[in-house]
């Protein structure tokens, strides 16, 4: 890529030396070779668009580092194991922060552990109005399970389906329920420190415009009377969500061995009235442009997780039409005080976090 002077030998066909000779080679060998400021200009190119993506001005992930193999029990490591949202299971619990690491069954809630990525050390990024944010995960649910036994109580004869849970031995409903956990992440403008309490949705911190609102399951009022619209003009945004489905299926409004299917990482879990899954890995991606309004510092982000979640109609209030929403369960499950909520445990394994902050300028 250099130039260098050489001494022509050819065409004056003079006579040769090794002084001229050894003087080329020496030439040669000590251009350099990179592609870089010392010789890409001479090409008519500019360095920087022949380097790193000119748009990206900073990527970094966090990996819990958390494997082990099939055919480990979950609760072997309890600490990876997050409980439902109801009246008896978790405390009243609706949002829990993923920080299981790599040494069971110890957890961290400091930066650098779980899922807890810390962005460009105590320092943090600054994206300014109009750059893009974007934020990928994946994790493996390693087993769900019922916190009631057995395991037909968790599916009740009937979920309840209208605004209470219904009266009678079957109560109300069609004999199937929607449910399913979520998984989605949250970013931290308050401090580096990265105090679980201080993480945020997109919109609450201001890095996506207050319009465009985000699920915050963490200020959702649990219960059916307090659904979440998922499609219709007075929802909240959905698309940085990931669903973990936990299927019930029943026969009829009087069948009580109803079939549950569940993720299970020992292997050997199999039962009577339920189905065996594998250890299933999921991901997703949000994408946002930073709010015109925004002039802070970005600190740090991290995988939150909140269940169990039930789906629902939701009347418009005119004609006939109705719209899918999900409500925060917090019935517990005990069909025989006619109570017909769901309990339930979710066990995470491997989960991984990253964010890649890029701008619209060019080089």
């Amino acid at each position: 890529m250099s130039t260098i002077v050489k001494q022509p030998v050819y065409p004056q066909n003079g006579t040769t030396n090794a002084a001229t000779v050894n003087s080329d080679f020496s030439a040669i060998a000590t251009a350099t070779a990179d592609i870089n400021e010392q010789n890409v200009r001479q090409e008519g190119i500019d360095f920087r668009n022949i380097g790193f993506n000119p748009n990206i001005q900073y990527m970094d992930v966090q990996d819990n580092e958390t494997q082990v193999d099939f055919f480990t029990d979950a609760t072997t490591y309890s600490a990876w194991t997050y409980e439902a949202y109801s009246n008896a299971v978790g405390g009243g619990t609706k949002e829990w922060a993923l920080n299981h690491n790599s040494s069971p069954p110890v957890t961290s809630t400091s930066a650098g552990s779980g899922t807890k990525l810390q962005l460009n050390g105590a320092a943090g990024i600054t994206p300014q109005p109009g750059d893009i944010i974007k934020i990928n995960w994946s994790f493996v649910v390693w087993e769900t399970n019922s916190e009631t036994t057995p395991i037909q109580d968790q599916c009740s004869d009937v979920p309840r389906a209208s605004s209470s849970q219904g009266g009678g031995i079957y109560g109300t409903g069609s004999g199937i329920g929607e449910v399913c956990w979520l998984v989605y992440p949250k970013v931290n403008v308050t401090s580096s420190a990265l105090v679980d309490a201080d993480f945020e949705t997109l919109s609450a911190s201001g890095l996506r415009a207050t319009s465009l609102a985000t699920l915050d399951p963490k200020n959702v009022t649990p219960g059916i009377a307090n659904a979440q619209p998922v499609n219709g003009a007075t929802q909240v945004g959905w698309d940085h969500v990931t669903v973990v489905p936990h299927i019930f299926i029943a026969a009829n409004n009087t069948q009580s061995s109803a079939a549950i299917a569940y993720y299970t990482g020992d292997g050997n879990s199999f039962r009577s009235d339920g189905f065996l899954n594998n250890p299933n890995m999921m991901s997703g991606s949000v994408t946002i442009e930073v709010d015109a309004d925004f002039s802070g510092t970005l600190y740090g982000i991290e995988l939150f997780l909140s269940g169990l979640w039930r789906m629902k109609a939701t009347s418009l209030g005119y004609g006939n039409s109705t719209i899918a929403s999900l409500f925060l369960e917090d019935e517990t499950c005990d069909p025989t005080n006619d109570l017909y909520g769901y309990e339930g445990r979710l066990t995470i394994e491997r989960a991984h976090i990253m964010l890649t902050h890029y701008t619209k300028e060019g080089a």
